[in-house]
């Protein structure tokens, strides 16, 4: 008996064919990513801000709190 296994020789095999060129951003989709950016950079400062002054008033109390 012939064993079945696949060998070099009786596989034919064919390359993949190449993936298709991705389209050009268009300008929409640069001004929507523009502005996504400034968004994330606005809510980073604003976490900050926001927890520098959460921290701030804590102290604060604690000051009053001592005196």
């Amino acid at each position: 008996k012939k064993s079945k296994i696949p060998t070099l020789s009786n596989i034919q095999s064919t390359p993949p064919p190449p993936p298709p060129p991705p389209p050009p951003p268009s300008t929409n989709n640069i001004r929507l990513d523009l502005l996504s950016n400034n968004n994330k950079n606005e809510n980073i400062l604003i976490k900050n801000l926001a927890n520098q002054l959460l921290i701030t008033a804590q102290r604060n109390n604690c000051i009053d709190i001592e005196k």
